[in-house]
């Protein structure tokens, strides 16, 4: 065995001088590469920025070559345990053949990728499928006269020539292997393995290398440096097959009955329609007239708060403090709990919020270079509004810095910009800490030059692993040993997980008291809810859906901009109704995509409103609760915030069911509608 074992430590060691071979392939490529999309417009980029380029490029790198030789490394540690003479010199031959047309691949997928960037000024991306779904001969076409197909072919055949030559020579058996005793070849062995485990996640952090780790710079140029094309194709891959995951819905729609977009608007909305558009108008709205805000249009800021989780709210106490300096401004601002997320994931809450849509992902799909006519920012830019999107993390996570500029954001930032702008920025693995995010917000706000803002912004500490900032001295978080009683994970997460929430509710309650203490205070509304609930700490029941799901709605507005509105707290509501709401409280006789109700609209009508998730097909109302799925349930209050379940559904549920599958299915057959008519475009 110890001979087996040595000869095992000898090909590992052949495997890592491959690793240094495919650095230095990967280095030239990425060296090619940043010559070949930097230019003198681009001005001189700094050698410390350019060095953390290649340097975070050597992660994308050992990931992508790491993958690529962890079948020869297999086989060959398979060996140790076969008692086959002939075992090992077919795994060397077998390495030498692999390796050397794995190294050529990777060659051919880089070329790629350098020429694509002259069309798409990306890497390759999920545009990149449209090679078999436009004319491909055509393309064919376009590529042999725009491009210089002959010498590429022949450098590739040169390439594979080259490899087949180099891992042959490298691959070859032994005459003689190092004769370790048994005890240190363990060690080597065990060493070995480990450093190659943890090149293939090129991370010692909580999570392995991923795409927005690339993001290192306010420079987008400077952002496609570190990544290589074959991990640029390994996302794109991902993204088709999420992509095909939304075919799903139509599966869906088709189980409640609402495969006709007509009828689904005509139950929904209440209105018969008999063309196109009509069935589009049926989605539009004039906000009131409002000749206060329109002589004084107010900032409006839409607060997107990673994990604000209703049930853990219901916690806070002197002992167990979860809101901080928010806690003044929950007591006094306008507060609805009885609120629902549209979904339950951030990307997918994102763009429920900011173009209504129930099918997602849209920014990781092929439909991500369209502008909805939905997207929340479009009134406001309409009216004169400077429209930016911030995120506290990676500008290009789930790629939606593909995404948004195109639903009418003048401005997109992420934690590179905050970077920038404040150098004592401070970050940990999801971005930078939330209270740089809230300061580079109201940095915004002084900056404006009187030019009206709409900002949606997107907070990000609140996350696993729960790091905060050294500097912060959290309130006291002590759990009851009823809480204790009830929890799911050991009493350090909890602690953790509470005192995440609680520094994110204070950076957002410093905020508020900064707002208020400046000028910006009687004129800036802000709106803050959770993206989703945060379900880490305890089980939740059946009939406990509103703690497992619902997150809260805090509006601040001032009080001029309160006219012609009820305050009434107790009303139901979702993502759905927030942008709705604001474009009543803020534009006046301005047309919007009326995807909800407005919170604060007078009327005795309290069947108007009522909470969906879409996600979970749950809909709650004053008067119970439905799932509204292909295998419908129906609930009634049988406490406060607890239902129990109904054999038979009563007028009101069924009245319920109708709403939310209605909705449902309207606001499908629209984004649906809207993503292929703009495809074929």
């Amino acid at each position: 065995m110890i001979r087996r074992i040595n000869l095992f430590l000898d090909f590992i060691f052949r495997i890592f001088l491959t690793f240094g071979i495919g650095f230095v392939l990967f280095f030239i490529y990425r060296w090619l590469y940043y010559h070949h999309i930097i230019n003198e417009q681009d001005g001189i980029i700094p050698s410390g920025m350019f060095s953390r380029a290649f340097l975070t490029g050597l992660r994308f790198d050992s990931v992508v070559i790491a993958y690529g030789l962890v079948l020869p490394l297999t086989l060959a540690l398979a060996g140790i345990f076969i008692r086959k003479e002939n075992y090992f010199p077919k795994i060397y031959r077998f390495a030498s053949v692999f390796i050397g047309i794995l190294f050529s691949l990777f060659v051919f997928i880089l070329v790629i990728d350098y020429y694509y960037y002259e069309y798409f000024q990306a890497h390759i991306n999920i545009l990149i499928f449209g090679f078999f779904q436009d004319d491909t001969g055509a393309v064919m076409q376009s590529v042999w006269s725009d491009y210089p197909l002959v010498r590429v072919l022949l450098g590739l055949l040169g390439t594979v020539l080259l490899f087949r030559f180099i891992f042959k020579k490298l691959f070859h058996l032994p005459k003689k292997t190092a004769n370790y005793s048994l005890p240190l070849a363990l060690v080597i062995c065990i060493f070995s393995l480990g450093l190659f485990f943890s090149a293939m996640r090129a991370s010692f952090g909580t999570f392995p290398v991923q795409i927005d780790d690339a993001n290192i710079s306010d420079n987008a140029k400077v952002n496609l440096i570190p990544v290589n094309g074959v991990f640029a194709l390994k996302e794109a891959l991902s993204v088709a097959s999420i992509q095909n995951k939304l075919k799903e819905f139509d599966s869906e729609i088709k189980a409640i009955r609402y495969t006709d977009p007509v009828k689904s608007v005509t139950d929904y909305f209440g209105a018969e329609i008999t063309d196109d558009s009509g069935f589009e108008e049926s989605f539009f709205s004039v906000t009131d007239s409002n000749t206060f805000a329109k002589e004084n249009p107010p900032n409006v800021i839409f607060f997107l708060m990673e994990s604000m989780s209703n049930n853990n709210l219901f916690l806070h106490s002197p002992q167990l403090n979860v809101l901080g300096a928010l806690e003044p401004h929950f007591h006094n601002d306008i507060l609805f709990r009885k609120f629902l997320p549209c979904q339950n994931g951030t990307i997918n809450s994102l763009e429920g919020i900011m173009v209504n849509s129930p099918i997602t992902s849209l920014a990781q799909s092929k439909y991500c270079t369209i502008q909805y006519p939905s997207s929340v920012a479009i009134p406001f830019k309409e009216n004169g509004y400077s429209t930016t999107f911030i995120t506290g993390g990676k500008l290009n996570w789930r790629n939606i810095n593909t995404f948004i500029p195109y639903q009418g954001f003048d401005v997109v930032e992420g934690d590179a910009n905050i970077k920038t702008a404040i150098p004592s920025t401070q970050e940990c693995e999801w971005g930078v800490y939330d209270e740089f995010l809230f300061e580079h917000v109201f940095n915004k706000l002084k900056q404006a030059a009187g030019k009206p803002q709409m900002i949606f912004s997107l907070t990000t500490t609140n996350h696993t692993p729960f790091h905060l900032p050294e500097s912060y001295k959290p309130y006291p978080v002590v759990l009851s040993d009823s809480i204790k009683k009830i929890l799911k994970v050991d009493e350090t997460m909890a602690r953790k997980n509470l005192t995440n929430l609680q520094y994110s509710n204070d950076c957002l309650g410093k905020f508020l008291d900064q707002l208020k203490a400046s000028p910006f205070g009687k004129n800036t509304i802000v709106v803050a809810t959770g993206d989703h609930n945060n379900l880490m700490l305890f089980d939740f029941r059946e009939s406990m859906a509103y703690y497992k799901l619902s997150v809260p709605m805090l509006m601040y507005v001032p009080k001029d901009y309160l006219h012609n509105s009820r305050v009434d707290t107790s009303r139901w509501g979702s993502h759905k109704d927030i942008f709705p709401t604001l474009f009543n409280l803020a534009l006046s006789n301005t047309r919007y995509f009326n995807g909800g109700t407005n919170l604060l609209q007078k009327t005795n009508n309290r069947s108007a409103f009522f909470a969906v998730d879409l996600m979970s097909y749950i809909a709650i109302d004053d008067y119970g609760a439905v799932r509204f799925d292909s295998k419908p349930q129906y609930y009634s209050w049988s406490t406060p915030y607890q239902f129990s379940k109904l054999q038979r559904p009563g007028f009101r549920q069924t009245l319920l069911m109708k709403k939310a599958r209605s909705y449902f299915s309207s606001f499908y057959h629209y984004i649906r509608k809207e993503s292929e008519s703009e495809k074929k475009k």
